[in-house]
């Protein structure tokens, strides 16, 4: 990958920088211009739009990852935004990026993106489910550590030495 006089040592910072700004720059260069690019005015046109464009780049997947973390920062600092802009940037959200998350893999980007857009789109909803969560954490973590004897008890006694129950 790096240039051939880096065959045999440890490359620099300098060295994977010559070798890899170029891709990174153009990589965020084709980010940044989503955000001149001009928009279909209904809502499902605007998610077609979307859709097509981010499918037309999948070749650069890495692409995909770099607008995909963007969001989800994006999603993580939403409520200093205003409320209008919350609810559009959410629903897109929910309805393009969480899915896109789900085709590549990121089960837990997923998550975190559906949850923080029903943060948003859903508020009063989302607080009485945090609620009902928080009134159960008790009762969930005595129901984990009740399954989780008998397995690492289990697992003992096969001789394995190594392993990790979570729940």
């Amino acid at each position: 990958l790096l240039t051939a006089h880096c065959a045999f040592t440890t490359p620099t910072a300098v060295d994977v920088y010559l070798q890899f700004a170029r891709e990174t720059s153009h990589i965020v260069h084709a980010r940044t211009q989503l955000d001149h690019l001009p928009l279909p005015t209904s809502e499902e046109q605007l998610l077609e739009h979307y859709l097509k464009l981010l499918l037309s780049i999948a070749k650069a997947a890495r692409f995909i990852l770099i607008k995909l973390s963007d969001r989800l920062h994006n999603m993580r600092t939403l409520e200093y935004m205003e409320p209008e802009k919350r609810v559009r940037i959410s629903q897109e959200t929910r309805d393009l990026y969480a899915p896109l998350a789900h085709r590549f893999g990121l089960a837990n980007m997923k998550a975190e993106l559906e949850d923080l857009a029903f943060k948003f789109l859903e508020p009063e909803e989302y607080h009485n489910l945090a609620k009902l969560l928080v009134q159960k954490r008790a009762q969930r973590e005595s129901l984990i550590d009740e399954m989780a004897g008998p397995l690492r008890q289990q697992l003992t006694e096969a001789g394995i030495k190594v392993y990790e129950v979570s729940g």
